[in-house]
């Protein structure tokens, strides 16, 4: 069996296009004799490995090739350790695509062929089970449950060490990282950034450089260091470019035109975002099109170009991924502040409610403060000074809480402009 024999290739081919559900990917299996055809179940890594190394660079061809091989094994009755790297690696391929809530299935389902018992002793079983843990904590971060990844990321960690298995040690600390950065506690998020770096530069991962590289750029730029932050997210771009790792180069991308955008360099943002975008359509990543799309739209808020606004804002709402709250949230506070430049006050202040609910709901401390402030700007276009004091004062002290400096000075200008107006 090759890469490149033909009845595998149409059905990658088909599945890219959307054609098979799982049901209908097994009958096409059948059909073709695919089983047969693998042989021996350890071909199946064999026929992966190429799609494996282009997981960043072809994610479409990845999954696909994920999925036609768990069907196989599903029919040569293949081992379960097996079975769980084709589920790590369709996990992988969904997260990379911005599918969170398929790679969060995906992982629970090789999880529960391999026993963690089993795992504190077998070194490949904790190897499987290490990733799949770190995988899942992944996407119930992005899907906003913090408990289920903190738990996975215990497990992971405790089995990397116990192992000596510091490649997975340092993704599973990245991953705690982003835990803490997600939960507003930027500081706390750097020591384990820090040390996954350190682990990524010893074993020469340009990829895992690349990655705690540009967390860092977050931490930094939480904390207002902006020159500290955009050199953090340049030197992860150069090493994500020599890994070639374009889903990262797409996400960086958008986190430099997220920079810029703060900094007041709507052009050089713009540039940023478009390549971003240019980037993760071609790789069917909607989380990072979703994200570039929403920043975009700001971008051409600032330049006065509201019609372009709102059409990057209708794109964004069509590109989400589903079951991303925290994506909803965002794309909602852009609408509330496009509708503040159209000087639609009332419905400006229903999308940052809208956005304030949806934040809440993905845990999202960051999101639920920027839609408090766009709540008390639209209740200070209304005149509504008692409403908008109460929506900012409750913002700077979430502001506060999770280490927002930005934020923190946006609100105390509004606080400022309503204490004048109040007299």
């Amino acid at each position: 069996m090759s890469a490149v024999d033909p009845p595998w290739k149409e059905l990658e081919a088909r599945l890219q296009r959307g054609e098979f559900d799982e049901e209908g990917l097994a009958d096409a299996v059948d059909r073709a004799g695919l089983a047969e055809e693998a042989g021996a179940p350890a071909r199946l890594i064999d026929y992966l490995s190429a799609a494996w190394n282009l997981l960043r660079q072809d994610p479409g061809v990845a999954l696909a090739r994920a999925r036609i091989a768990e069907a196989v094994a599903e029919r040569l009755d293949a081992a379960p350790v097996l079975r769980a790297e084709l589920s790590r690696r369709r996990s992988a391929a969904h997260f990379v695509r911005g599918e969170t809530r398929a790679s969060g299935e995906a992982a629970r389902r090789g999880l529960a062929l391999l026993s963690a018992d089993v795992a504190r002793e077998d070194p490949f079983v904790a190897e499987s089970r290490s990733a799949l843990l770190s995988l899942l904590a992944n996407a119930s971060l992005a899907d906003g449950r913090r408990e289920e990844a903190l738990v996975a990321l215990e497990e992971a960690i405790a089995l990397a060490r116990r192992h000596s298995l510091r490649g997975h040690l340092g993704i599973a600390l990245t991953g705690l990282g982003n835990a803490r950065l997600a939960a507003g506690a930027p500081t706390a998020a750097a020591p384990y950034y820090e040390e996954a770096l350190e682990l990524a530069r010893e074993r020469s991962d340009p990829g895992a450089v690349a990655v705690n590289l540009g967390n860092l750029g977050l931490v930094h730029q939480a904390h207002g260091r902006l020159r500290a932050a955009e050199d953090a997210f340049e030197e992860a771009l150069g090493q994500a470019r020599r890994a070639g790792d374009r889903q990262g180069e797409a996400s960086l991308e958008a986190n430099l035109g997220a920079l810029l955008l703060e900094r007041g360099a709507l052009e050089a943002a713009q540039r940023r975002l478009e390549a971003s975008l240019r980037l993760s359509r071609t790789l069917g990543d909607a989380r990072t099109a979703t994200a570039a799309l929403v920043r975009l739209a700001s971008v051409l808020r600032e330049r006065g170009a509201l019609p372009e606004a709102s059409r990057a804002l209708d794109a964004a709402g069509r590109t989400r991924a589903e079951g991303a709250p925290a994506d909803d949230a965002s794309l909602l506070s852009a609408r509330g502040e496009l509708c503040l430049a159209r000087r639609e006050a009332s419905a400006a202040g229903r999308c940052f409610a809208r956005a304030l609910e949806a934040a809440r709901a993905a845990h999202d401390p960051r999101g639920e403060c920027s839609a408090l402030l766009g709540i008390g700007r639209a209740r200070l276009a209304e005149d509504d000074l008692a409403e908008a004091l109460a929506a900012l004062d409750a913002a700077r002290t979430l502001a506060d809480e999770v280490e927002e400096v930005a934020l923190a000075a946006e609100i105390e200008t509004a606080r400022a402009d309503a204490l004048a107006r109040r007299g």
